[in-house]
């Protein structure tokens, strides 16, 4: 478990304070952070991405791919360790040989994460709010421009969470001085035909840097800049004058009490009173929103490198059709010059790139829609499908698209994603052709060594019933030794067949019922049962688990024939077997009373032909718990087993619900 106490004594309540300053937590979903973990997975190839913020009990979710839960406790929470190290980004390639996470229930139990790369969220004032991650079910590592477009995109959340916090203090702001002034956040100031100021509001000052009373009698040019106010001035005649129609607010500078220049945006407005020709300036501070267009304009150009400089092809287009973006990625992939695509609606080029080409998904949105309900469930689906180059060449892809929406959910356009899965192709082909190798080899050693060991016992075994009289001792033991070898070398043929037809058979899904599951194997061994007096206790409900049967079955078998033989000098022998419903399928166990093993030898028995105990005490090869592992492993599911010496032992299988597109292809 995680420590959830913080990096060093007194930081974390001024950490919590600035978390809770951001007004972030349990905050609806936002488009701008959505869009960073959607660039953060792609980037990263990972299933899971996130933008999370920790406080005193959990880590929430800001923004989330691949994980359905809003937020997890912060004891268990990677998280929690990452932010102790903001200055560094936190990777572990396989967490179950981490110590610090191989017990953590996110890595034993679903999502079964086993790789995590993650960098603090580090606000300027240095407190590390929480982080941008990426998680996997596999172990992995990212590559040096995986991990510096991950922090690029972790200060890219901080930027957004300064900008938004800044919008919000801005519309407080806005808000008080409504009730004072109708010119909001502006300095009202109001000079004479002397352009001396007379009045000036509390707003002044904190753009300017003079108190009001400070202002009353001074001249205006006070708060403007030498280079300036030649310009102004003139301005300023004519507009009193009447030569010149009222100006509209113009960007100007204003100059501060300190000597600084300010980006301000000016309105001037003439005034008549009392035969006093008045002009009221009204000056706003635009430095701030300077400074965010400037920002703005930085992410900008980082996403459109990270767009440019991206592996995969991405392309984006208009609800209408046209194409709005063609990564160099995409032109490579495809043929295709960005000039040849972008701005055009149906052209004969984009044709021949499929669903990728926007044309193609102006006409057909509907089957579009699919992976944007994807991405609200967690991620944009994806499918696989050929695309022709300009060349008329055809490529295999992997092809995701996301209907892109805005705040209010109006529909903005489409974002293509393709990633050339040729060389997964070529490895799939290699790997087909390599488990017909295992096929035949299996089938050879079935036909080609069975056969010549069945004309053996068979002439040991006449040579027993029809001359064992003729047969002095030696030669009759001598013949007993040939039976018995070439029976055990008989069962590790077929033990050695088993485990390759395992690798090599491709699973084949479907629903299976535990308890007919279980009876099916219990009925075949009825007679072993009654032969050895064994006590059965058996608990199955009527489970239903989408999974490959032959392999549960295979796994299931091997597992109650391993009790059965290993408690046969039981008094009486027991066998129980449980079922019970887990996370996302179920968990079976099998129990006995039987001999037991010493848990250090745990990992060594689920090796193909290891034995803890002799040959002639117990038959078989030491194959069986080796076939478990492996039909186990190909149900995407784990085994284990716990045991005292003398007390028997206990085997628990997970079994995972296989996806229902893996079974209905």
């Amino acid at each position: 478990m995680a420590d959830a106490s913080p990096a060093s004594p007194g930081s974390e309540p001024s950490r919590l304070d600035c978390l809770r300053g951001y007004d972030i937590l349990d905050t609806a979903p936002e488009r701008s952070f959505d869009d960073i973990v959607l660039l953060a997975a792609r980037i990263c190839q990972a299933p899971i991405a996130l933008v999370s913020f920790v406080d005193e009990q959990r880590q929430w979710f800001k923004a989330r791919i691949g994980l359905d839960s809003e937020q997890t406790p912060r004891d268990i929470a990677f998280c929690n360790h990452a932010i102790r190290q903001p200055d560094a980004l936190l990777t572990v390639p396989d967490a179950r040989l981490d110590a610090r996470f191989a017990g953590n229930p996110m890595v034993t139990s679903a999502p079964h994460i086993r790789f995590y790369a993650g960098t603090a969220l580090v606000t300027p004032d240095g407190h590390a709010l929480g982080t941008l991650c990426v998680k996997d079910v596999v172990p992995r590592q990212l590559d040096a421009a995986q991990c510096d477009a991950l922090e690029a995109l972790g200060r890219q959340v901080v930027t957004l969470l300064e900008l938004r916090r800044s919008v919000r203090e801005r519309r407080l702001l806005d808000e008080r001085h409504r009730l004072v002034l109708e010119s909001v956040a502006n300095a009202i100031v109001m000079v004479d035909e002397a352009d001396r100021i007379v009045l000036a509001n509390a707003q002044a000052q904190s753009i300017f840097g003079h108190a009001p009373s400070d202002l009353i009698g001074q001249p205006i040019d006070l708060l403007i800049p030498p280079r300036q106010r030649l310009q102004r001035r003139l301005e300023r005649q004519a507009l009193r004058a009447g030569s010149a129609a009222q100006p509209q607010a113009a960007e100007t500078l204003g100059l501060h009490q300190d000597g600084s220049t300010i980006a301000t945006e000016t309105g001037l407005t003439r005034l008549v009173s009392d035969r006093q020709t008045y002009l009221i300036e009204s000056v706003l501070d635009v430095s701030h929103r300077k400074s965010i267009e400037a920002r703005l304009n930085a992410m900008q150009t980082l996403h459109q490198a990270i767009v440019d400089n991206a592996g995969c092809a991405i392309i984006a287009a208009s609800p209408e059709g046209l194409v709005t973006s063609f990564n160099p990625a995409a032109q490579r992939m495809f043929g295709y010059s960005a000039e040849e695509v972008v701005g055009l609606r149906r052209p004969e080029v984009v044709d021949g790139v499929l669903e990728l080409a926007a044309a193609t998904l102006a006409s057909r949105p509907p089957a579009f829609e699919m992976p944007a309900a994807g991405d609200r469930e967690g991620g944009p689906s994806g499918c696989e499908c050929a695309c022709v180059r300009k060349d008329g060449s055809r490529i295999p892809v992997l092809l995701s698209v996301t209907a892109l929406r805005d705040g209010f959910g109006a529909q903005t356009g489409f974002l293509g994603l393709a990633i050339d899965i040729s060389d997964r192709k070529r490895t799939e082909d290699l790997l087909r052709a390599k488990n017909e190798d295992l096929r035949t080899f299996a089938y050879t050693v079935s036909h080609d060594l069975k056969a010549p060991l069945r004309g053996i016992v068979g002439y040991a075994q006449e040579l027993m019933r029809r001359h064992q009289d003729g047969l002095g001792e030696r030669a009759r033991f001598c013949l007993a030794q040939i039976i018995t070898a070439t029976n055990n070398l008989d069962q590790l043929i077929e033990d050695l067949l088993d485990y390759s037809r395992l690798i090599a058979e491709k699973p084949l899904c479907g629903k299976v019922r535990l308890p007919e599951l279980v009876d099916r194997i219990l009925s075949d061994r009825s007679h072993a049962l009654a032969e050895q007096g064994v006590e059965l206790d058996v608990h199955v409900p009527g489970l239903v688990v989408r999974t490959w049967e032959r392999g549960l079955h295979q796994a299931l078998s091997n597992l109650i024939d391993n009790a059965l033989k290993y408690s046969r000098q039981a008094q009486p022998p027991r066998l129980r077997i449980r079922a019970e419903a887990a996370d996302n399928g179920c968990r079976i166990s099998v129990a006995d009373n039987g001999i037991g093993f010493d848990m250090k030898y745990h990992d060594r028995i689920f090796g193909l032909f290891n034995r803890l105990v002799r040959a002639s005490d117990y038959e078989g090869t030491g194959a069986g718990l080796a076939i478990v592992a492996k039909a186990v492993d190909k149900l995407g599911g784990r085994v284990h087993a716990e045991s005292v010496p003398g007390q028997g032992a206990a085997f628990f299988i997970e079994v995972p619900h296989l996806p229902a597109e893996v079974c209905a292809s």
